[in-house]
C-alpha cells in the first residue's frame, strides 16, 4: 500500500495543471492613501461580513514557478463614522440638493459586488507555501456609495457661503452610486498553505491603483483606493 500511495503522490506533483475552488472572506476598506486635513477622527469603523467564491487554475512552470489564474465572485463593502471639517459634499435635504463644504459627523457607507479575474506568478517553497504576486480586474456589477451627515453644518459653495446647521435628529443623506467606476484594476500579493492533502488556506491582499470615483467626479476632494484583504479554505484537485 506505501507503494501505491508514493505512486500517487508523485503522479500528483508531476500534473502540470492544478485546480482549486476557494470561500473566503474580505476585509478593507475603499480609503486615501492618507488622511486627509478634512477627516480630523475616525469614530467608528465596520468591515462587514464581505464572502468570495473563486475557482482557480496552476499551470506549473518547472519544479518552483506557477501561472495563476482564476474568476472570483466578490463582495467589498465597509461602513465609516468620522468628524470632518470643511468636508466637500453634496447633500439631500427635504428634496434639496445641496452643495458646498461639511463639518460635522458624517457616516460613510460603501458597498460593491465584483467579478475578479487575477493573474499571478507563484513561486513553491517547499511542498506546503507558495508565494503569489500578480495583477487583478474586476468589473462592479452592483455599486453604492452613500451616506448621511449630522450634528454640524454646512457651507453652501465655499468655506465662506451661507451657514446651515444640523442638530439632535436633524441630518441629510448623501448619494454618489452613478459617479463610482465600473471597472477596477490592481496589485495582489497572495501566500498559500496546504495544510493536509488537498485542503488549502489562502491568504491575500490587493490594492486598487485607480480612484473608486470617475475622473470627472470632483465632489469628493481626495482620491479614494480599494484595499482589501481576503482569507479563503480551498480544496485543490
Amino acid at each position: 500500500s506505501s507503494c501505491v500511495v508514493c505512486a500517487f503522490a508523485q503522479t500528483d506533483s508531476q500534473r502540470r495543471w492544478h485546480f482549486s475552488v476557494k470561500l473566503g472572506d474580505n476585509i478593507g476598506a475603499a480609503t486615501p492613501l492618507s488622511i486627509p486635513v478634512e477627516i480630523r477622527e475616525i469614530k467608528e469603523f465596520n468591515p462587514h461580513f464581505n464572502p468570495s467564491a473563486e475557482v482557480a487554475a496552476a499551470l506549473r512552470l518547472g519544479t518552483s514557478w506557477s501561472l495563476n489564474m482564476g474568476v472570483r465572485v466578490e463582495r467589498m463593502s465597509m461602513t465609516t463614522c468620522a468628524r470632518v471639517k470643511t468636508y466637500s459634499t453634496e447633500i439631500v435635504r427635504d428634496d434639496s440638493h445641496l452643495s458646498g463644504v461639511w463639518t460635522g459627523d458624517v457616516e460613510t457607507r460603501f458597498s460593491a459586488a465584483a467579478l475578479t479575474v487575477p493573474v499571478s506568478v507563484g513561486l513553491s517553497l517547499g511542498s506546503v507555501t507558495t508565494l503569489r504576486a500578480g495583477f487583478y480586474g474586476s468589473f462592479l456589477m452592483h455599486r453604492e456609495f452613500g451616506g448621511n451627515v449630522y450634528e454640524g453644518y454646512l457651507r453652501q459653495g465655499d468655506p465662506t457661503g451661507p451657514k446651515i446647521v444640523f442638530e439632535g435628529d436633524d441630518s441629510a443623506s448623501y448619494e454618489f452610486n452613478d459617479d463610482l467606476r465600473q471597472w477596477q484594476w490592481g496589485a495582489m500579493l497572495a501566500a498559500d498553505f496546504t495544510i493536509c492533502h488537498h485542503i488549502l488556506l489562502s491568504a491575500q491582499l490587493s490594492y486598487g491603483f485607480m480612484n473608486i470615483f470617475r475622473s470627472d467626479f470632483k465632489t469628493v476632494s481626495f482620491a479614494m483606493h480599494p484595499i482589501f484583504g481576503n482569507l479563503s479554505v480551498g480544496y485543490t484537485f
